[in-house]
């Protein structure tokens, strides 16, 4: 999924903070 990816970019881009606003967008 398209998610997934995004997260894994974010995890490596920023802290957890950034992958919460992923879950919630």
């Amino acid at each position: 999924k398209i998610e997934k990816i995004a997260r894994e970019k974010y995890f490596m881009k920023k802290p957890n903070e950034d992958i919460y606003v992923f879950e919630g967008d």
